[in-house]
């Protein structure tokens, strides 16, 4: 699978504690703000980070990355992501 973006949400003050997790965990830091962190990995590598951190919230794996200008836009660009072999 190819790498993308998986951004960690954490509570506002944890954000260092989490950084230091996803650096245990062997994942770079892209970006890092006060409610979280972002790094790059496969479909794999969000699940394993989703298993074992202990400070992160939320753990989101960046799909498919369009430009929407409408609503239009948004549904022809979600139908067009294989869901099927995603679930």
């Amino acid at each position: 699978m190819q790498k993308t973006t998986i951004t960690i949400t954490t509570p506002k003050g944890l954000d260092k504690c989490l950084a230091d997790e996803v650096r245990t965990l062997g994942y770079p830091i892209t970006w890092a703000g006060s409610s979280g962190v972002k790094t790059q990995g496969t479909f794999l590598d969000a699940m394993r980070i989703n298993l074992h951190l202990r400070t992160g919230h939320r753990v989101l794996y960046l799909l498919k990355s369009f430009p929407c200008r409408n609503a239009d836009d948004l549904y022809r660009s979600v139908r067009e992501i294989p869901w099927e072999t995603i679930i």
